[in-house]
């Protein structure tokens, strides 16, 4: 049965990374999304805290505050505690081919994804437009990165139920802390603290 999945595991990677090579452009658009993409995406949305914060108070900043918290933990608790126990070579390593990207960590789970996974799932108590466009950019990460060759399949997917899981479990541990109760999706912060009374 592992060997089956491993087959498919493969089969999908090198369908997704021979697509690199193929043009300057789908290149450039691999690493943009693969490297880069993270980074313009924390920059927008510190723009959309400070355009909130100017326009509606503190209000439902807390939230987004634990969402961020959320995902801070799955990238730097969970995966890097997965990683510490299992070690996964990366694709371009481990199969020696061309590679767009590089890094030397652990392969699984893909910390980009549980990243933006734990990040949406988060923000889905807030702000369901962000988090499903955040969902969105968090699945094409994962896929530039694997078309990249620093992830297998298996490592997005891994990401993405370890982000959901991680990203669910924490916001709403954070928040019954804070509240003495938990949340439901899409409730603003004003909403859920005068509903606590």
């Amino acid at each position: 049965m592992m060997g089956y999945m491993t087959n498919i595991d493969l089969s999908l990677f090198y369908s997704l990374h021979n697509l690199a090579g193929q043009s300057k452009f789908m290149d450039y658009v691999i690493v943009f999304f693969g490297q880069y993409a993270l980074y313009l995406y924390i920059l927008c949305l510190a723009y959309v805290l400070y355009r909130h914060y100017s326009s509606k108070g503190t209000g439902d900043i807390v939230l987004y505050i634990l969402a961020i918290i959320s995902a801070l933990f799955a990238r730097f608790g969970v995966a890097s505690l997965v990683r510490y126990f299992y070690h996964h070579a990366r694709p371009y390593t481990a199969l020696q081919i061309p590679h767009l990207l590089t890094d030397t960590s652990s392969s699984f789970p893909s910390g980009h994804t549980i990243f933006f996974f734990a990040l949406a799932t988060g923000l889905l108590f807030v702000n369901k437009h962000l988090a499903y466009a955040t969902y969105a950019l968090g699945l094409i990460v994962g896929i530039a990165r694997v078309m990249g060759g620093v992830h297998y399949p298996s490592d997005i997917a891994g990401g993405i139920i370890l982000g959901l899981i991680s990203g669910y479990l924490v916001f709403q541990g954070l928040y019954y802390a804070l509240f003495g109760k938990t949340t439901s999706i899409n409730v603003g912060a004003a909403n859920s603290i005068a509903r606590r009374s």
